[in-house]
């Protein structure tokens, strides 16, 4: 089942309640290797907000312990866990309390609509239920995660070609206040 229909599945299914979630370490098997995050908030409808930490492990972690608060991070991802926990990918494998820095809602960012052979003319700023419109992203806002509903297979591409927020192909899609280097 691809990850669309294995979405619309989970939301029609209506499983389980959200706010049990947070907190919950969750590993999610991509075939080639393990990537792990934790539930850090529970936007109701709009899924579960999970901080993807940055490495990834060719064999299932033994231990939580390694998954502190001081993880480095690859991003920070809209999930349908409630949904989603149940397939044989997700495996929630440990509870921990959220560090301070944890239990802050991040602010997203989302592409201005566009025609198909156009770049967008700036992007939307998601900060809790706060949208604000700018022509193009500042340094601080090109580390903001993209906004939306990743699948397994994009998660997976995130973490095979490396991808970070900040990635120069993932801020090339939109207007930036800056010039990249090749250090961004």
């Amino acid at each position: 089942m691809n990850g669309v229909m294995r979405f619309l599945s989970w939301f029609r299914a209506g499983r389980l309640s959200g706010s049990d979630l947070v907190g919950q370490i969750v590993e999610i098997n991509l075939g080639s290797f393990y990537c792990y995050g934790i539930c850090t908030h529970d936007l109701g409808k709009q899924g579960h907000v999970l901080r993807m930490f940055a490495r990834k492990l060719g064999k299932p972690a033994d231990d939580i312990s390694k998954f502190s608060s001081d993880e480095p991070v690859r991003m920070v991802i809209h999930f349908p866990l409630r949904y989603a926990k149940d397939e044989p990918e997700i495996r929630l494998i440990g509870r921990r309390r959220l560090s301070r820095i944890e239990a802050k809602l991040p602010k997203f960012r989302s592409l201005g609509l566009a025609r198909h052979d156009e770049m967008p003319k700036g992007w939307w700023i998601i900060d809790g239920d706060k949208e604000t419109w700018v022509d193009a992203l500042t340094h601080e806002m090109a580390g903001y995660s993209d906004d939306g509903f990743p699948n397994l297979e994009a998660i997976k591409d995130l973490y095979d070609r490396d991808l970070f927020p900040h990635s120069p192909e993932l801020l090339c899609r939109g207007p930036l206040a800056f010039q990249m280097t090749e250090k961004q």
